[in-house]
């Protein structure tokens, strides 16, 4: 179980290297096996786990592929806002990223609600 968690903590690492060197592409499938790692050792409500969606989402949305990203942090804000208090900075980079890709496909106005509804100004 320790050595598993190991290993996607591992691969979380890896693809924040990649992130921040503009290499989503490679990211994004370091960021789904430790997301697949981290739902079947702690649960598909575990907080790690909606971390793990958030930046998987990210990766997915820096490949301009909007639609998909939306679901997987649309999934991640919930799983966030389930198990962590509402002022957690979890919660906060879920909701700000989730809002960046909604105004990406033009939905300026249901950003603008959620950041509402759960208090998180615009950045």
């Amino acid at each position: 179980l320790g050595d598993d968690l190991h290993v996607a903590r591992s691969l979380e690492r890896i693809s924040e290297f990649h992130m921040k060197s503009g290499r989503a592409a490679e990211a994004e499938p370091l960021l789904r096996e430790a997301a697949d790692i981290i739902r079947r050792l702690s649960g598909a409500e575990h907080a790690h786990y909606g971390r793990t969606l958030t930046e998987l989402g990210k990766a997915i949305a820096a490949l301009d592929r909007l639609a998909e990203a939306e679901t997987v942090l649309r999934e991640a804000l919930s799983i966030c806002r389930l198990k962590l208090p509402p002022d957690a900075p979890e919660v906060r980079e879920a909701v700000n990223a989730l809002c960046g890709v909604l105004e990406r496909q033009d939905k300026q106005n249901e950003a603008r609600q959620i950041r509402t509804e759960l208090e998180v100004p615009e950045r």
